[in-house]
């Protein structure tokens, strides 16, 4: 059965190669997979820059999913907004404090 599958997938045939691959590897699973890759230093805007380019090398090598990118991706984007509102924030308060007249 399984050299009939590879002779169909062989031959262009969609659906056995799917079929074949499921029964070799095992169907994808949703269920998030554990993985390590080091981000560095996220407490600046250029560190969240760089880390997106990590993100970005890792799913280009596929040590991590492309949903897994785009999910540490969200939440880059949410520490990035953060860090720039408190490093605005600083800036204000510092240029409120100055007598400018």
């Amino acid at each position: 059965m399984m050299r009939q599958l590879h002779a169909l997938a062989i031959e262009g045939d969609t659906a056995a190669a799917r079929l074949l691959i499921e029964r070799c590897i095992g169907k994808p699973s949703d269920e998030p997979r554990p993985f390590g890759i080091d981000l560095g230093d996220i407490d600046t805007a250029a560190g969240v820059a760089a880390a997106m380019h990590v993100v970005a090398s890792a799913a280009a090598n596929g040590d991590i999913t492309a949903p897994d990118a785009m999910a540490i991706v969200a939440v880059l984007r949410g520490v990035s907004d953060a860090t720039t509102f408190a490093e605005l924030e600083t800036r204000i308060a510092s240029l409120e404090g100055r007598n400018l007249l």
